[in-house]
């Protein structure tokens, strides 16, 4: 686990955003922002279903679609891992930190 938690963190590293990162949100999540309904850490992630962008306030992260629809959740008590949506298990690739 703690292999897997480093590789992650060195990734985000590695392809973080650089520049205007908030340039690669979707208005609707810009919105949100502005009106101070979600706040956090945001990351960019290349999915099946499309850009999703994971937003991690604290114990828990919600992840969104483009649309602004939250896909699924992770952490939390219980620590939840994988984003399973209908059965199948979300595969979040390429993190782009957009803010920490």
């Amino acid at each position: 686990m703690k292999k897997l938690t480093f590789i992650t963190f060195f990734t985000i590293l590695l392809f973080g955003c650089q520049k205007d990162c908030e340039s690669l949100l979707p208005n609707c999540l810009k919105e949100k922002i502005k009106a101070k309904e979600i706040h956090g850490a945001i990351t960019r992630y290349n999915s099946s279903i499309g850009h999703v962008y994971e937003v991690f306030p604290g114990d828990f992260s919600d992840v969104y679609d483009e649309n602004c629809d939250i896909v699924c959740s992770l952490g939390g008590f219980v620590g939840v891992v994988d984003c399973v949506i209908d059965g199948d298990t979300l595969v979040l690739t390429n993190p782009v930190v957009i803010r920490e």
